[in-house]
């Protein structure tokens, strides 16, 4: 143990790096849904707020170092002490408002994505228990000691509730509430009309938010500190800003896909691998060596550009665009002219009670339009 031991580096690779991209990410987040959607909601907000909380965190975990965050105890000046206390008490708090906005966010962004009263009455419900929870455990961690003051300051006397155990009730009830945020969405997912495909992708996409738990988890092996916390506690205070980080990652990332698909659509997946593809024969005869190929690529699956209207049974839950190509077949097109692709954007209304299109006539020379693939469905 030597006075020049320091974790410093450890601490601001870990805060700076993941600070700089989740905000990265929220500030992609807000230009896709404020400027490219034009639908900027309640759960954007709250991801916003969300970014705030972790940015002040992350500049109280910084601010630290300067008191002693990093190095051994037993080398820091009373002052310094004193000081760092005083700022690891603050990280606390910011740390539970975080994880609080956080869950909020995922909450309301299931809100607007689930247009089903049952389903919605069930988010209003975990919204409550959501925020009784995490101001419950703001208020027990402001008012661990009484006075106040006593927590950062030894010479002031003071009663305090034992910290630790106090540590791993907050750690348990968060990933109780983590795993009943992840758990709500699948029932109704489950009952999608979905390929087997893409309800196992889209069940992943829910299933990412359990790497917070698991990280939840592995914050909590760390937790028993007895001695020198401004040296042990260097673990503890990266995996709290990992969870974080990593929580509000999984619930902007999502949210991005317009984004990827309008600026990098090589890079878009969902461009490539969620293409119904159905070749139909036409019926008149003297058509009947043509096929009209439809393309139907669904660009905005399980978005959010959802109308709020629950008093109609037929309100729309989702609008897709699909881009239809009409092939040509190459044995009637003129000696040395080129197969034509004609594309046009449908958009396609799904409603309370949706069916799939399984099939759209067309003429030779037409393509199918709106009105044509709504009557086939």
């Amino acid at each position: 143990m030597k006075d020049a031991d320091t974790r410093a580096p450890l601490i601001l690779g870990v805060v700076l790096t993941l600070l700089l991209l989740t905000f990265g990410t929220v500030l992609l987040r807000v230009y896709t849904r404020a400027m490219l959607l034009k639908q900027f909601g309640a759960d954007d907000i709250w991801a916003v707020l969300s970014m705030a909380s972790i940015t002040a965190c992350a500049c109280s975990i910084l601010l630290g170092i300067k008191y002693g965050f990093g190095r051994h105890q037993v080398f820091l000046t009373e002052d310094e002490s004193r000081n760092y206390f005083k700022v690891f008490y603050v990280s606390i708090i910011l740390y539970l408002v975080s994880l609080g906005a956080i869950k909020t966010t995922f909450l309301c962004q299931y809100y607007r994505a689930f247009a089903v009263n049952k389903m919605r009455t069930v988010l209003l419900v975990a919204i409550v228990l959501v925020s009784a929870w995490s101001i419950s455990q703001i208020f027990l961690n402001i008012f661990i000691c009484t006075p106040v003051a006593a927590f950062w300051d030894q010479t002031i006397e003071g009663k305090c509730i034992p910290r630790n155990p106090t540590w791993y009730i907050t750690a348990a009830g968060n990933i109780a509430t983590d795993i009943m945020i992840i758990v709500i969405p699948f029932p109704v997912v489950i009952k999608l009309n979905l390929a087997r495909r893409q309800r196992f992708v889209l069940l992943g996409v829910f299933c990412v938010g359990f790497l917070t738990c698991a990280i939840s988890m592995v914050r909590m092996g760390y937790l028993d500190i007895e001695e020198d916390l401004t040296w042990v506690n260097v673990e503890p205070a990266c995996w709290s800003f990992t969870e974080l980080c990593c929580g509000l990652l999984c619930a902007c990332v999502p949210t991005l896909r317009p984004f990827v698909s309008r600026y990098f659509p090589s890079m878009s997946s969902y461009n490539r691998s969620r293409k119904a593809y159905a070749t139909y024969q036409p019926t008149e005869p003297h058509t009947s060596n043509r096929y009209h190929e439809i393309e139907l690529q669904n660009r905005r699956r399980m978005q959010d550009d959802l109308l709020q209207d629950d008093s109609r049974s037929t309100r729309i839950l989702r609008v897709s665009e699909f881009t239809v190509t009409e092939t040509r077949d190459l044995g009637s097109a003129k000696h040395g002219e080129r197969e034509s692709d004609d594309e046009v954007l449908l958009v396609s209304h799904v409603f309370a009670a949706p069916r799939p299109v399984e099939k759209a006539r067309t003429r030779p020379g037409k393509l199918p339009t709106t009105d044509e693939v709504d009557a086939a469905s």
